[in-house]
């Protein structure tokens, strides 16, 4: 199953509750999409890399001509 958090908030609770009823239906693959292309949008001090290279792009976008 698949969860897009990057286009749409859910909480926490949310999230708990998608995953237990994957586990309820057997169902072991779980697909987390935090980001988009644009870029990492979480802070987290424990990785600060993370949004310092991933959160800017350089170039111009290889998917749109």
């Amino acid at each position: 199953m698949h969860l897009d958090v990057s286009r749409h908030f859910f909480d926490v609770e949310f999230v708990k509750r998608y995953i237990d009823i994957l586990a309820m239906h057997k169902l072991n693959v779980f697909h987390w999409h935090l980001v988009d292309d644009q870029g990492w949008r979480i802070e987290i001090k424990k990785y600060p890399k993370l949004t310092e290279a991933g959160a800017w792009r350089s170039g111009r976008c290889t998917l749109w001509p």
